[in-house]
C-alpha cells in the first residue's frame, strides 16, 4: 500500500500538485478502502517520507505547493463559467453530440498559463467538417485565441475507446468533466473501462455541469447542408489537408510514429498534442520514480 501512494504522489508530484487523502484514493491503482489509505498515510508521516500541510499530502514540506494549488483551484472555479460558455457555443455546432472538459479545468486546477481543453465527440463521418467549423470560428471570430477554446481533440461516436491505454491517458479519461451529452460520456467510459486497471476507485463524474437544451436551427440547417456527399467530400479533403501538414511539419522531429501519435489524423480520430507530451510525461515519471527510490533507499516500480 505504501508503495501505491507513494507512485501516486510522485505522478501529481511532477505537477507540484498535492493531494487530499481522497484525491489519493482515487488515483490509487489498488482497490482499496479510504481506512487503508489513511492508515498507511499515517505510518508515511511517521517515517517522514511524506508531509502534510494542511489537508494536502506531498513529497516535500513545501508551503508554496498548497498555495499554488489553492490559487489554482480558486481560477478553476472562476474559470469553469467560461468553459460553460464556449461549451454552450460549441455545442451549437453541427454533428457536436458531446463535449467534455480535459487537461488542467478537469483536475480542478487553472494556472496562468493553462487552457481550456475541449474533448469533443462528433457522428461518424462528419468529424473532420466539424473541426473545420470550429477552426474557421476560432480564427476569424476569436482571433485565433486558444485560452478558452483549445479544440486539440475529436472522436467519433463509433470509435469511442481510446487506442493509447497508459498511465498518462488513463489519467486525463477518468478525469474528463462532461459539460454537454451526459449519456454520451457513460457510454464513452464503459468503452474504456480498461482504465479500471489503473484507477478502480475513480468513480464517473455526475451531471453537475451539464447544459441542456434543444438542437438551435442553425445547427439544424447546416447538419442538413453537409450530411451529404458534399459533406463526405469536404470531410475526407479536411482530413488529408491536416496530416499532410502536421507530417511535412514534425517528421523530422519526431518521426513517422511519433507524428501518428501526437497528430492523429483518421476518420474517427483527429489529436493536436505538439509538444508530444504524453511522451515526455511519462519519461519523466519514470525517472522521477528511479531518483525517488535511490535517495529514499526504497523501491516503487515494478520494473
Amino acid at each position: 500500500m505504501n508503495r501505491e501512494i507513494l507512485a501516486t504522489l510522485l505522478y501529481f508530484d511532477l505537477f507540484k500538485h498535492p493531494l487530499t487523502a481522497k484525491e489519493i484514493l482515487q488515483y490509487n491503482r489498488l482497490n482499496v478502502q479510504k481506512s487503508e489509505i489513511d492508515a498507511s498515510l499515517k505510518q508515511l508521516l511517521e517515517l517522514g517520507i511524506v508531509y502534510k500541510i494542511n489537508q494536502f499530502y506531498m513529497l516535500s514540506n513545501n508551503l508554496s505547493h498548497v498555495e499554488r494549488r489553492l490559487k489554482a483551484n480558486e481560477k478553476a472555479n472562476q474559470k469553469l463559467k467560461t468553459a460553460q460558455k464556449f461549451t454552450h457555443i460549441i455545442s451549437r455546432f453541427p454533428f457536436v453530440l458531446a463535449i467534455f472538459l480535459s487537461g488542467s479545468i478537469s483536475k480542478g486546477v487553472m494556472y496562468p498559463d493553462s487552457d481550456i481543453d475541449y474533448f469533443i465527440i462528433t457522428k461518424k463521418g462528419r468529424l473532420w467538417v466539424t473541426k473545420l467549423l470550429l477552426t474557421f470560428f476560432k480564427k476569424i471570430i476569436l482571433l485565433n485565441s486558444y485560452r478558452n477554446f483549445c479544440i486539440n481533440y475529436f472522436i467519433t461516436e463509433n470509435a469511442l475507446e481510446i487506442e493509447e491505454k497508459n498511465h498518462f491517458t488513463a489519467t486525463e479519461i477518468v478525469t474528463i468533466v462532461p459539460v454537454y451529452g451526459y449519456d454520451l460520456y457513460r457510454n464513452f467510459m464503459k468503452h474504456n473501462n480498461w482504465v479500471e486497471a489503473y484507477y478502480p476507485n475513480f468513480p464517473y463524474r455526475d451531471r453537475d455541469n451539464i447544459i441542456r437544451y434543444k438542437n438551435s436551427i442553425f445547427k439544424k440547417m447546416m447538419q442538413f447542408l453537409f450530411d451529404n456527399k458534399i459533406g463526405s467530400t469536404i470531410d475526407n479533403w479536411y482530413m488529408d489537408f491536416t496530416w499532410k501538414r502536421y507530417w511535412k511539419k514534425y517528421k523530422n522531429t519526431y518521426g513517422e510514429s511519433g507524428v501518428q501519435v501526437a497528430f492523429k489524423s483518421n476518420p474517427n480520430t483527429s489529436k493536436v498534442h505538439p509538444n508530444h507530451y504524453q511522451r515526455k510525461f511519462l519519461e519523466r515519471y519514470k525517472e522521477r520514480i528511479k531518483l525517488f527510490e535511490k535517495e529514499n533507499a526504497l523501491i516503487i516500480s515494478n520494473d
